[in-house]
């Protein structure tokens, strides 16, 4: 992999990483606006729309992603071992962490009692997880189950292909019919989420297995794949428009960003990262608990949201995302000067 690819990847997952943010910003009733102009009428329609369509085009990168680097560079029971080891260092022990983290405010704060916390800390913990964001790790590490055997029994690529094309077609065929599941979990209400996103996590993995040079050496920077990649990203939006049905939506999220993958050339991303890229991690775990209400809160007591207009709420969330992104990376920054080395990559999983 070159270093304009890695970087090309890198600025997605930072994007990607943004789009959840301003997927959990949404709040419906922060629209009801006292004028409502065409404008503002047009932001209260638009802005929803977008910010959801923007989250599961963000899920489905970093599902697609976190199973290609998985199954990448996997030939022996040694390799998968080593894997599965800095997986769960990487995912588990921050996500505990930082979990206790959010149990102990909670019970600060009043909103959670020791006793209860720790009558149900499986609950806390893995059911419904404290961190509500982090149902995606939760994913991640439940699905590590199927990576043993789908890596190392699937070498050959024929066969590869007929076992991720039947499982791919399987979790497709239960979500786009609505057949009930083999395994019910009903209580568990990020089930459903980590069912919806299985087929694009396959097909991660099936790539990242047999032809990690698709995403990690072929270049795309003839003017042909920049065309290529418009016409699909304008297909995309189109059929997220015609077809507003969320069964769909990891279909077409796929096909935008193998629109956007084609459009920016490898040759943009030669320049070198901004540092604030580092927070990325901070900003994914803390958003949805932390910073987003206490900025909400901030924002309330200094302006006067219900007398806001279309155009000064998009600045508003302009505003709240830049504080998130600012906020996580002085926390970042503090924890890196404060911490030794190793205490602050089990709190960040080492990026």
């Amino acid at each position: 992999m070159n270093m304009t690819i890695s970087k090309k990847i890198k600025y997605f997952y930072w994007f990607f990483t943004l789009g959840i943010v301003i997927f959990h910003s949404y709040e419906p009733t922060e629209f009801k606006l006292v004028t409502m102009s065409k404008l503002d009428k047009f932001v209260a329609d638009f802005y929803p729309i977008f910010a959801d369509r923007l989250g599961h085009i963000a899920l489905t990168f970093f599902f697609f992603m976190s199973a290609f680097w998985l199954y990448n560079n996997t030939n022996t029971a040694k390799d998968c071992l080593t894997k599965i080891k800095k997986r769960l260092l990487s995912l588990l022990v921050p996500y505990l962490i930082w979990t206790l983290f959010l149990a102990m405010l909670k019970i600060f704060m009043n909103e959670l009692t020791i006793i209860e916390f720790l009558k149900k800390i499986y609950i806390y913990t893995f059911f419904k997880p404290i961190i509500g964001v982090s149902w995606y790790i939760l994913s991640l590490l439940l699905l590590i189950a199927i990576y043993p055997p789908l890596s190392l029994i699937a070498k050959n690529k024929t066969i590869s292909f007929l076992v991720f094309s039947i499982l791919i077609l399987y979790f497709s065929i239960i979500k786009y019919f609505e057949i009930p599941y083999i395994v019910e979990a009903k209580d568990w209400w990020w089930y459903d989420n980590m069912l919806f996103y299985i087929p694009i996590y396959l097909l991660g993995g099936f790539i990242g297995l047999n032809y990690p040079y698709i995403v990690l050496e072929k270049e795309y920077n003839k003017n042909r794949y920049i065309f290529i990649g418009a016409f699909l990203v304008i297909l995309s939006i189109l059929l997220f428009y015609l077809f507003q049905i969320r069964k769909f939506y990891v279909i077409f999220s796929t096909i935008c960003l193998i629109g956007f993958w084609f459009l920016f050339k490898n040759t943009l991303f030669i320049k070198k990262q901004p540092k604030i890229f580092d927070a990325e991690f901070f900003i994914f775990i803390l958003h949805q608990p932390i910073m987003l209400p206490i900025i909400r809160i901030i924002i309330q007591k200094v302006l006067p949201i219900s007398a806001m207009n279309g155009f000064e709420m998009i600045i508003i969330k302009l505003i709240t995302l830049t504080l998130v992104v600012v906020f996580s990376y002085l926390l970042r920054w503090g924890l890196v000067k404060i911490l030794p080395r190793k205490v602050f990559n089990l709190l960040s999983g080492g990026r």
